[in-house]
């Protein structure tokens, strides 16, 4: 099992992949906002209005997100399950998808470069 697994609770993300996490920053990747600003930066708008989340900092080309977070308001586990409920609510703007079924991909095994 690795760090970040033994940090998050066992819990695995359905809708996004943890690519790096350290005790009050994560850093994670959501395939199916990649090439979405404005879905992505409503993900941003949403996350920053909680008193626990201190930053939030997008990449809307990659689809990733770096959140700086206060681990004793906001543990872990508990912002991959915010998380996991919020993303899927966004809607299904993405613009820069290759194909419908690329929307509703949640896997993060495919490390695209372009």
């Amino acid at each position: 099992m690795s760090a970040i697994s033994d940090e998050s609770g066992g819990i695995q993300p359905r809708y996004f992949c943890i690519e790096h996490a350290l005790r009050r920053r994560i850093r994670v990747r959501a395939p199916s906002l990649r090439k979405d600003a404005e879905r992505i930066y409503a993900l941003e708008i949403l996350l920053r209005k909680r008193p626990s989340i201190r930053r939030v900092r997008s990449v809307p080309h990659l689809g990733t997100l770096v959140i700086d977070f206060d681990p004793a308001h906001l543990p872990l586990p508990s912002l991959i399950r915010l998380l996991d409920a919020v993303i899927p609510g966004l809607g299904h703007g993405n613009a820069g998808s290759d194909s419908p079924a690329e929307m509703g991909r949640t896997t993060c095994d495919v490390r695209e470069i372009n």
